[in-house]
């Protein structure tokens, strides 16, 4: 299958978490690594992965993100004095998680009083 692409008004963005995080990936070639532009980013704070969590999960009980953000720090800590740093997609999968549990748990005690968004 092929197509054509008006190149004047096409652009492409790609992204790869640095080699050094783990992941098994592979350092990609100079010559391919010259077509693009590197953004270093720093790692996310407290205060950033809870607004981001807040803004997905606004039925969660702000405590209890808190609390899923300071385990999520702490376990980033020890991972990375012991291995890799942890990715935060994995704070949001378990923000899916308890949103879930959290659904069917309130609808099966007072369906009434919770309507999953």
């Amino acid at each position: 299958m092929s197509f054509k692409v008006k190149h004047e008004l096409t652009r492409f963005f790609a992204c790869q978490n640095p080699v050094c995080e783990g992941g098994g990936r592979k350092n990609l070639p100079r010559s391919f690594l010259n077509r693009f532009t590197q953004v270093y980013m720093d790692v996310m704070m407290s205060r950033d992965l809870l607004f981001i969590t807040k803004s997905c999960y606004p039925q969660l009980p702000s405590e209890l993100l808190e609390c899923m953000v300071e385990f999520n720090q702490q376990v980033v800590f020890v991972k990375s004095v012991i291995m890799d740093v942890v990715s935060s997609p994995e704070l949001l999968q378990h923000a899916t998680m308890l949103s879930a549990l959290l659904a069917i748990a309130f609808h099966s005690v007072c369906p009434r009083m919770y309507s999953p968004v």
